[in-house]
């Protein structure tokens, strides 16, 4: 504890009565707080008041040394602070003033009339000890002090001087014997047990609360998630053509379907016999065949490649979309190559090793650009087969990216598969280019 020594006034009504002095829009105004000692409101006060200007001379008002400032219609609470009241001092030199209480009003229509100063002094002792000042305030949330007892007069734990006469501290309304009784070392210590099982059960429902919160924060994600991604899948679902079983998918993607390039000319089909699709190209003799396998609840199938069957009667595979039926010229003459420029007719693809190490067999090559265009996204498959010509697997990749293969440049690619001693070749074709 540390002591600090307290100069009380036992006639005020108000304590810690100050005043600053400022200038505003060319008046000199006070701005005047104090904290009531009063036990009903106060709704206006009498000061009197001296004024000194910047040199701390006594500034004259009407001829005298000493005026009466006056506050009204101002409401302020027991034991409660006014903060910064405003008003007009009666002379713009006024730079500093002397206030001393002189009269109070309370809301109960009584008036007080301050009698002149009564300082009673006293040392009174401030607790310092955290775990002793926090279990006395579980009793009185203000407290401060140790309660002290002057001659008949007594202060309060919450620093509140109270006359003899009184038995219930005007400040915080605690009764005297029991606030004495409780800085006694058996009820502190009392306190401060209770006051560490109460934060330990206090730490205990915070941790249950928390983690009930993070529980149903969790559900709710979760709910959130799978409503996100039910959303989603039903806005893709919706565009896609779904099938009850395999048979009656397959019944109707049978045939042929074209895809068509922006100025309308049939470039690829795809013909689905049973569960082989072929694919055909414009500018290609050799046409590639593969084994679908068939998703009708999800609408897609696949090869190599998946196909998605949309809504709208179409099937689209990456960006391009096939419609049902057409006809595609698969000319290649020389007429036909002059008016029009295809990377299936320019982009060369040449084989140069099929070999097996300890994991993979592997085929690399090269694809040299002949044409005059640049072609970007190019895209080739492998079919690695046997002695007898027959595929054993496949693989596909990229030859060139964004990057492109400009006219007269040639790139290299490697394709893999599980190594198979079956396989003795390797035949590569284009699939796709932009």
């Amino acid at each position: 504890m540390t002591k600090q020594h307290i100069a009380f006034d036992k006639n005020a009504h108000i304590a810690n009565l100050t005043s600053n002095v400022e200038i505003v829009q060319n008046r000199a105004i006070a701005f005047v707080s104090f904290k009531s000692l009063c036990k009903s409101a106060i709704t206006a006060v009498k000061l009197n008041a001296k004024g000194y200007n910047s040199f701390g001379d006594v500034v004259c008002v009407n001829g005298k040394e000493n005026f009466l400032i006056i506050i009204q219609d101002i409401s302020i609470l027991p034991n409660s602070v006014a903060d910064k009241l405003k008003v007009i001092l009666p002379s713009n030199d006024i730079k500093k003033l002397d206030i001393e209480e002189s009269q109070i009003c309370l809301a109960d229509g009584s008036v007080c009339t301050y009698e002149g100063n009564s300082i009673v002094e006293y040392d009174i002792d401030i607790i310092t000890d955290s775990e002793k000042l926090n279990a006395i305030r579980d009793y009185e949330p203000s407290a401060v002090n140790m309660p002290l007892q002057l001659d008949g007069d007594w202060v309060c734990l919450c620093g509140r001087y109270n006359d003899s006469k009184i038995n219930l501290c005007e400040q915080c309304n605690k009764e005297k014997a029991q606030t004495f009784f409780v800085v006694t070392d058996d009820s502190v210590a009392t306190l401060i047990e209770n006051r560490k099982k109460r934060l330990a059960d206090e730490e205990v429902t915070t941790k249950k609360a928390r983690k009930k919160r993070n529980i149903q924060i969790g559900i709710g994600a979760i709910i959130g998630i799978t409503l996100l991604i039910l959303i989603i899948y039903g806005a893709i679902m919706a565009g896609r053509t779904t099938y009850k079983t395999e048979s009656e998918m397959k019944t109707a993607l049978q045939g042929t379907w074209t895809y068509y390039n922006d100025s309308g000319t049939a470039m690829r089909q795809i013909i689905i016999s049973g569960d082989t699709l072929k694919i055909k190209y414009k500018y290609v003799d050799s046409d590639m065949e593969n084994t679908i396998k068939w998703n009708p609840s999800q609408g897609t199938f696949k090869t190599f490649q998946t196909y998605v069957v949309k809504s709208n009667g179409t099937i689209k595979q990456g960006g391009n979309i096939y419609k049902k039926g057409g006809y595609m010229s698969t000319s290649t003459n020389s007429d036909s190559t002059n008016s029009y420029e295809s990377g299936y007719s320019v982009l060369k693809i040449t084989v140069d090793n099929v070999t097996n190490n300890s994991s993979y067999a592997v085929c690399t090559g090269s694809v040299k650009n002949t044409g005059n265009k640049t072609y970007k996204f190019i895209q080739v498959k492998g079919s690695f087969k046997d002695a007898s010509g027959n595929v054993i697997d496949t693989d596909w990749t990229y030859a060139a990216g964004s990057e492109g293969l400009a006219s007269g440049e040639s790139t290299t690619f490697r394709l893999s598969v599980p190594k198979n001693y079956k396989i003795s070749s390797c035949s590569v074709s284009l699939l796709d280019f932009k």
